[in-house]
């Protein structure tokens, strides 16, 4: 026995390491389990005009009234989630068995040799020599061992008490919920929102220019500024007819985002005077557009309610889409302006805000200068709405 104390002790002391972290190592470290939990998602539901009283039909085909609107409406969806457990039996096996071994060895260390002599003094001698080197090396061993143990101990109690975590996550097929929206003397409108991904539920009833005062008229198009005989201004579209298809839009004109080439930047305020001149010019072809006072207003709210500091522009496609459905538009209109030398570019996409994907593109050329913008602004406006 002594013999092999020995040889665990000299085992403890070379690998500094207790049996705890060698178990635990081959056991793993952690267990994984997997449950489906319910989660709710809130959805802002809004209508043209304010005040629609708005029913909502879950999958099932189930229907609720909900009130009027504008409200906060609150759904249902499942997701999966795996969840990691730490696991310490064998960090509490192994400290065991250190301590255990440990004890033992300082026992067995302390209580000496057998005492037995022989007629040869020198043999005896040499073999007390070797029992007190042993001894001493149980004792130092011991220790170790004792102090490995009680560390794994403390390891497996503190890593154990760590709690558990969620690993990954994975949201399961939802349903579809649809909302109504009624008026007297108006058309129904429906908008359907699919958990987690839609927060939004706008729904324009036809007639709702006047009552929500969110549509601008378009103002008449100011007097243009004189042109040079070297600057030309591209000619109005050969239809000058718009689809039916879009005099049923919505369009919320965002700001125009200025994109620095080379060094070389537009002036700010011809940036700006560029994308109202964009909102007169699509109103001005008989499309609806929003009201750049209710879209600004919209915008400081969206800001208000993400409470983000750094949230000073909206250029950010996501951003704009989400500003576009708060302010119940079909469709918004994002733009960017960038100079080539003296030449300037004006590229346009219209984006439909229920699948958010780009329907049309415009692209214009001209001068770096007030006649060129407008040019440029009336060729892009009239060919997203033809």
């Amino acid at each position: 026995m002594r013999s092999g104390l020995h040889l665990f002790a000299a085992i403890a002391l070379f690998t500094q390491s207790g049996c705890g972290i060698i178990l635990q190592s081959a056991f793993g470290w952690s267990s994984e389990r997997t449950e489906t939990v319910k989660k709710t998602h809130s959805v802002q539901v809004k209508t043209a005009p304010a005040g629609a009283q708005v029913t909502r039909r879950d999958p099932e085909g189930n229907e609720q009234v909900l009130g009027q609107a504008p409200f906060t409406d609150t759904l249902f969806y499942e997701r999966t989630e795996t969840i990691e457990s730490p696991s310490s039996f064998g960090l509490y096996l192994g400290g065991v068995l250190s301590v255990g071994a440990g004890i033992g060895a300082l026992v067995v260390a302390t209580s000496g040799s057998s005492g037995s002599t022989t007629d040869d003094p020198f043999a005896d001698s040499i073999r007390d020599t070797s029992s007190t080197a042993g001894d001493v090396l149980l004792a130092i061993g011991g220790g170790t061992l004792l102090y490995l143990g009680v560390q794994d101990l403390l390891i497996g109690l503190i890593y154990g008490a760590s709690g558990e975590s969620v690993k990954s996550t994975s949201n399961l097929p939802a349903g579809t919920y649809t909302y109504t929206a009624d008026v007297a003397g108006l058309p129904q409108a429906t908008a359907t929102v699919k958990p987690p991904d839609q927060s939004y539920a706008n729904l324009i009833l036809d007639g709702s220019v006047k009552a929500t005062n969110l549509l601008a008229v378009a103002p008449p198009p100011p007097s243009p500024p004189p042109v040079a005989p070297t600057i030309t201004v591209p000619p109005p579209s050969k239809s000058g007819q718009i689809s039916s298809e879009a005099k049923t839009w919505v369009i919320a004109v965002m700001e125009v985002e200025q994109v620095e080439t080379t060094g070389k930047s537009v002036d700010g305020q011809m940036v700006k005077n560029l994308g109202d001149q964009l909102r007169i010019f699509v109103a001005q072809s008989g499309v609806r557009t929003i009201d750049r006072g209710a879209q600004e207003r919209a915008f400081k709210d969206q800001i208000q309610t993400m409470k983000s500091e750094s949230y000073k522009e909206c250029y950010d496609n996501s951003c704009q889409i989400e500003l576009g459905k708060a302010l119940a538009a079909s469709h918004i209109l994002r733009s960017r302006i960038a100079q080539f030398g003296s030449k300037c570019v004006l590229n346009a996409e219209l984006i439909d805000l229920r699948s958010e994907v780009t329907v049309k593109a415009s692209s214009a050329r001209g001068a770096c200068e007030p006649e060129g913008f407008l040019g440029m602004s009336e060729e892009v406006a009239q060919t997203l709405v033809e």
